[in-house]
């Protein structure tokens, strides 16, 4: 009888425990992050292929299925050249409208950070850039062609400045200086998280 108790209690136990460590259910949280004044940000890029509710994010391959999503404002996502081996070096690339879904892209307790944090963070970070790790993923045209990868990293913002055809983004590039600039939101750019 003793047995069946002491076996009851740890199957109980293993079982509390699988459920304080359950991924998320769109792929896994952050493995690495590092505090910039007040905000934690991620030092890699985003790679999930779900929503925050488990739902898939459509990956995008030809050049007119990438154009098409852009058209009917759907979310997309792809690897840069559509090589997954370049996902595993600088994560995804997403357009607008994955970003802006409402089923959430970032993973629980993160967010992609708005245009005052990217402020923030080029105040403090342009002098020494290189503890922010570069992962310069390049981006995807609207029309679906790839452009500068391993030369400048683009980010996400989830300001919009023009509610039919641009949103900011941020660029780096080799001269290590973050600065703001505009992009359509077919655009397939990398997305980098701050800590709720």
């Amino acid at each position: 009888m003793k047995n069946y108790r002491f076996y009851f209690f740890l199957i109980a136990m293993l079982l509390a425990t699988s459920a304080c460590t359950t991924k998320q259910k769109n792929d896994d949280v952050p493995a690495q992050s590092i505090k910039v004044g007040p905000h934690e940000w991620t030092t890699h890029n985003l790679d999930v292929g779900k929503f925050r509710n488990g739902e898939a994010i459509p990956e995008v391959k030809s050049n007119q299925a990438w154009e098409k999503a852009w058209k009917n404002e759907e979310p997309a996502w792809c690897y840069y050249e559509n090589d997954a081996g370049n996902g595993q070096k600088m994560g995804r690339l997403y357009n607008w409208f994955a970003l802006n879904d409402p089923r959430g892209l970032a993973p629980q307790g993160w967010h992609i950070p708005n245009r005052e944090e990217w402020k923030h963070l080029a105040e403090h970070a342009n002098d020494n850039i290189s503890y922010f790790t570069s992962q310069f993923g390049g981006f995807r045209h609207v029309a679906g062609n790839f452009r500068l990868f391993d030369y400048v990293g683009y980010w996400w913002t989830a300001n919009e400045t023009n509610a039919k055809i641009t949103a900011y983004q941020v660029q780096l590039d080799d001269k290590e200086k973050l600065e703001e600039a505009n992009a359509g939101k077919g655009t397939g750019f990398s997305i980098r998280l701050v800590r709720d």
